[in-house]
């Protein structure tokens, strides 16, 4: 099935060159001014919007942020017949995907719309496998229902979500990096990254550049910057 993409401007013929340029590979659907491209919005639910800076009776900067406050999985380019560094600007703060001026070249639509809509992808692909990971490291999916392993989930559920230090012991093997993963993913950090290092395997004189990092030149061997696992 093809891709819907929504074009949102009031000039007709500029509508008509994107619908040709774009037709080939996905499905256009088109506005005129801003309240038709939101009705259009959240009736079609297109994969993609190209919008226009000027619309009749209001700015596409404004329309953006209406689409942007009702989604934020759908990419918007904006389009402008000016060439503004002020325009572009605020147009990536308010959430635009990518900006184009017109005339456009039609081979840089091509290509900015087919790099918005993989981006797309990227981040739905990233989403699911957040969500199995974090399904993965449930508290509940850990074995054991003996007394001692249930007072260990309590245990999780207790600190996963306050901002206290949490020092796991036990024997090797007994699956202390489980429970750190556990207490990650069932708190509100669980977006962010989970990093495993392990202290005991690297030299003294590493681990300060491993966990902060270096930049070039600060010590005899530092040939490159080094990004630490905190930054």
């Amino acid at each position: 099935m093809k891709k819907r993409v929504l074009l949102i401007d009031d000039e007709a013929r500029v509508r008509a060159s994107l619908k040709t340029v774009l037709e080939p590979t996905y499905e256009t659907i088109q506005a005129a001014d801003a309240q038709e491209g939101l009705d259009l919005f959240r009736k079609e639910a297109p994969h993609l919007v190209l919008l226009d800076v000027i619309l009749p009776g209001t700015d596409g900067l404004s329309v953006l942020q209406t689409l942007r406050a009702e989604s934020r999985t759908v990419p918007v380019i904006m389009l402008t017949g000016t060439k503004s560094v002020k325009t572009a600007v605020d147009a990536m703060k308010f959430g635009a995907a990518d900006y184009l001026s017109k005339p456009f070249d039609v081979d840089e639509l091509r290509l900015i719309v087919e790099r918005a809509l993989m981006d797309q992808e990227l981040q739905r692909e990233v989403k699911q496998l957040r969500a199995q990971v974090v399904q993965r490291y449930a508290f509940h999916n850990l074995i054991g229902k003996s007394p001692s392993m249930q007072g260990i989930y309590t245990k999780i559920e207790q600190v996963a979500d306050s901002r206290t230090t949490v020092l796991i012991t036990g024997e090797s093997g007994t699956g202390k990096e489980l429970v750190a993963k556990a207490l990650h993913y069932n708190s509100s950090r669980r977006e962010r990254p989970f990093v495993a290092l392990n202290c005991a395997a690297l030299p003294e004189t590493l681990i300060e550049s491993e966990l902060f990092g270096h930049e070039k030149g600060s010590f005899t061997d530092a040939t490159a910057r080094r990004v630490g696992q905190f930054e």
